[in-house]
């Protein structure tokens, strides 16, 4: 079989977005969307091979087991030609989830109240 190869795609530049503009009386609109010829790549494979499907990698998962779970580094010999991977072990402390949840409430209050506002009178606002 042959290689794969990979060519920029033409249809957006390699952005992998295509961009539109349109006019709505003195509003100007700006849509991004994936681009379809290249699915949001930015890259188009010619042949891709079965296994990566064009992506050049593949995911695989290895249970390993760690002496020391506070060692800064460690190396996994990989079976594939691309060398070894190296694992980094950071330790973190407890995380305290009540600023998460405090921040999360007080984003829905506002999202509501901003909903709100629109819905009661939205020709007041002028955007």
């Amino acid at each position: 079989a042959e290689p794969h190869s990979v060519t920029t795609c033409r249809d957006c530049g390699g952005e992998g977005r295509l961009r539109q503009t349109s006019f709505v009386g003195n509003a100007q609109l700006l849509q991004i969307d994936a681009c379809p010829a290249c699915e949001g790549r930015g890259r188009l494979v010619s042949r891709p091979c079965a296994s990566c499907d064009g992506e050049g990698t593949t995911r695989a998962e290895h249970a390993v087991t760690l002496r020391d779970p506070a060692r800064s580094r460690r190396r996994q010999p990989c079976e594939g030609d691309r060398g070894d991977v190296y694992v980094l072990v950071k330790v973190l402390p407890a995380r305290d989830t009540r600023l998460v949840r405090y921040a999360a409430a007080v984003a829905l209050a506002l999202a509501v109240a901003l909903f709100a506002v629109l819905a009661i009178a939205p020709d007041s606002l002028s955007l």
